[in-house]
């Protein structure tokens, strides 16, 4: 009765430190671990952003490059803990050391900064000496500065028809020029038509269009006195 007393609490402290010992939720699912254990949802990554909470959980690969971002929602900046040299720095952030490689000129030691707009690559990782031994840490490389992609306006498509009325296209009206009637496809694609191939309704519609354009933008009279 005692043994069986004493497995029974045995099993139960078990259990104990197998909860106790369950992983946060890993970067890159739904939720993650919060500061003081409470659990809350990740930021959806977007494509042109290298984040250093999925680096940390180990999601991204070596050679990955993007617009650095802490990409835990927190947004707290990174603690310098030594400037190594005019291109090198040991930072902290999210209970983890990094090797930043990038100019260090006007960042002091144990210092705050916040880095944003550059695009960096993961190199994979670096160790380096410490009066303690040898430390291995993530190796993050400054490559340029990021710039948005811009952002693509909407294109006002119609129909065109030639005169015959056997072709079509959908297409956006530019402009007129050196003769010919300028369009543009949805993808872009630059069409240089002669005016007597259009339907009839077509050339109606940009003499229309070109009088239109041009008493929008002609300058106001000043009233008569």
């Amino acid at each position: 009765m005692q043994s069986l007393f004493w497995s029974t609490v045995t099993l139960c402290c078990l259990a104990s430190v197998a909860v106790a010992q369950i992983p946060p939720i890993r970067a890159g699912s739904i939720e993650a671990l919060r500061a003081g254990g409470s659990a809350g949802p990740i930021p959806s990554r977007k494509a042109h952003e290298l984040s250093l909470h999925e680096i940390a959980g180990g999601d991204v690969k070596p050679g990955s490059e993007g617009e650095l971002t802490r990409g835990d929602g927190w947004g707290d900046p990174l603690h310098v803990i030594q400037v190594v040299d005019d291109a090198n720095m040991i930072v902290q952030a999210l209970g983890k050391t990094w090797w930043i490689e990038m100019p260090t000129e006007g960042i002091v030691d144990d210092s705050d900064i916040r880095i944003s707009g550059k695009v960096f690559t993961l190199v994979g990782t670096k160790r380096y000496d410490t009066s303690l031994g040898t430390k291995t840490v993530y190796h993050l490389k400054y490559v340029r500065e990021y710039v948005p992609e811009p952002v693509k306006r909407e294109r006002n498509l119609r129909q065109w028809t030639d005169k015959t009325g056997q072709f079509t296209v959908w297409a956006e009206f530019s402009k007129f020029d050196d003769g010919k009637v300028v369009l543009v496809k949805k993808n872009d694609a630059v069409l240089r038509l002669d005016p007597k191939d259009l339907s009839a309704a077509d050339v109606k519609w940009y003499r229309e269009e070109l009088k239109a354009r041009v008493k929008a933008t002609a300058p106001e009279k000043p009233p008569r006195r």
